[in-house]
């Protein structure tokens, strides 16, 4: 009996010491969190801290204010508390982007910590306009270059690289023209001398009720410009003839029956041209419909309204001693009247003074032959 009292003992001194030593082995310290009343804001920026921290001297506080851990504080800034608790004040006087960092140690030198990000805005809104060309951020273009305006913004809640920039209203001036996307595209009219063009913005944030002005400048160069022009074919089977741009059928033919001609836009140089329009009417005839049209650059839109009966063509660039190509294809029910002209007519284009060579007219024309 008495050999069974000792083994008892021994077993319940053993459990105890085994207890101990895990007790030592889970005594680390850990900081499983730690807390910031702001992780944003404008300078100065005051922000309270509170750090979670186990380990040290076993059954005591697991904030680590009383249970033997060592509380150093880095904010980031050059400022350090060495031997602080788990609580700690800071004021931010100066804008940046901080790492806050807590360290827990013990008397037995281990150690754990834990980090964390503090923004400081200098202002509560920041803006900077800038502008692109053919992707690049420039400062200076030609006249007739497409200029895309853009925005970088700083604001708590809103990352400028990922977040969208349709949560603000635009208000843009450039050179007496007013826009109110995001990025709009402005080409400056040409001119014999450079100058210096001012384009300013008027920024609405309305989830904070915020307005933000920023300026930019740019130099504008003169440009020898584009010399752009306009020319059609239609594209004929071999019963039918043309002659330049002028399509004769001869009656009664075949009907319905499809008519396609092909239109270049031409650019003789020196000079690209950009966001150029063309728009191409028909007759306005019950038994003519618009079919399709396939362009080598840009898009084709159609207007259907009785009153319009349009496609415009949109390009976005014509190279110097380059051309653009659109065919465009109309079906007729039954023979049309004798003459039918297709006015074609391109839009002006600020650095091509001359618009005697913009307009064409493809004709189609009925007549019986003997």
């Amino acid at each position: 009996m008495r050999k069974l009292g000792l083994i008892l003992l021994l077993a319940a001194l053993a459990a105890l010491v085994a207890a101990g030593c895990s007790e030592e082995e889970n005594s680390k310290p850990y900081v499983s969190r730690l807390y910031a009343s702001e992780t944003c804001g404008v300078a100065p920026l005051r922000v309270d801290f509170r750090a979670d921290a186990t380990g040290g001297k076993p059954f005591n506080d697991p904030t680590g204010g009383n249970n033997w851990l060592r509380m150093s504080w880095d904010f980031g800034d050059g400022t350090v508390i060495a031997n602080g608790t788990s609580i700690a004040y800071h004021r931010y006087e100066a804008p940046g982007i901080f790492t806050v960092t807590v360290t827990a140690e013990d008397d037995a030198g281990e150690r754990d910590s834990r980090s964390m990000q503090v923004k400081v805005n200098a202002d509560s809104l920041s803006i900077e306009v800038f502008g692109t060309l053919h992707g690049e951020i420039v400062t200076e273009l030609k006249a007739c270059e497409p200029l895309t305006l853009g925005i970088i913004a700083e604001t708590c809640g809103f990352d400028p690289v990922s977040d969208t920039y349709d949560r603000f209203i635009y208000r843009w001036s450039v050179a007496g023209a007013a826009y109110t996307s995001a990025n709009p595209q402005h080409a400056f009219a040409p001119a014999t001398e450079p100058r210096v063009e001012m384009i300013t913005l008027n920024l609405i944030d309305p989830t904070r009720s915020t307005t933000r002005n920023d300026t930019l400048w740019v130099d504008v160069l003169p440009s020898a410009g584009a010399d752009l022009s306009l020319a059609a074919f239609w594209l004929l089977p071999d019963s039918l003839y043309t002659t330049s741009d002028t399509l004769r059928v001869t009656l009664p033919g075949v009907w319905p029956n499809i008519f396609t001609y092909r239109l270049h836009a031409r650019n003789a140089g020196p000079e690209p041209a950009y966001h150029v329009t063309v728009r191409g009417n028909q007759p306005n005839l019950a038994n003519l419909h618009y079919v399709g049209a396939f362009a080598s650059s840009g898009g084709v839109t159609y207007d259907s309204a009785s009153d319009a009966r349009r496609w415009t063509w949109r390009i976005p660039a014509i190279a110097a001693g380059g051309e653009e190509t659109v065919f465009v294809a109309y079906r007729i029910e039954s023979p049309p009247p004798s003459n039918n002209a297709f006015p074609i007519r391109m839009q002006p284009y600020a650095c091509d003074p001359d618009t005697t060579n913009l307009q064409i007219t493809p004709r189609l024309i009925t007549q019986t032959f003997r």
